[in-house]
């Protein structure tokens, strides 16, 4: 099985990723999953992190 962290996804599947989240506590957890997971993970592209942000935009304006 090929498990790909988040930062490795197409701009495809990241954004089908980003669109399932519900809530901003969900969404924050995604975004800083590094400290959460305390792990050395890949940092996110400067895409993925304007992506993130338009989400939490799209969430907190409904």
């Amino acid at each position: 099985m090929n498990i790909k962290d988040y930062a490795e996804l197409s701009m495809t599947e990241f954004k089908a990723v980003l669109d399932a989240v519900t809530s901003r506590e969900e969404l924050q957890g995604l975004a800083n999953r590094r400290s959460y997971l305390k792990a050395d993970l890949k940092k996110y592209n400067s895409w993925q992190i304007s992506m993130i942000k338009r989400r939490k935009q799209e969430l907190e304006n409904g």
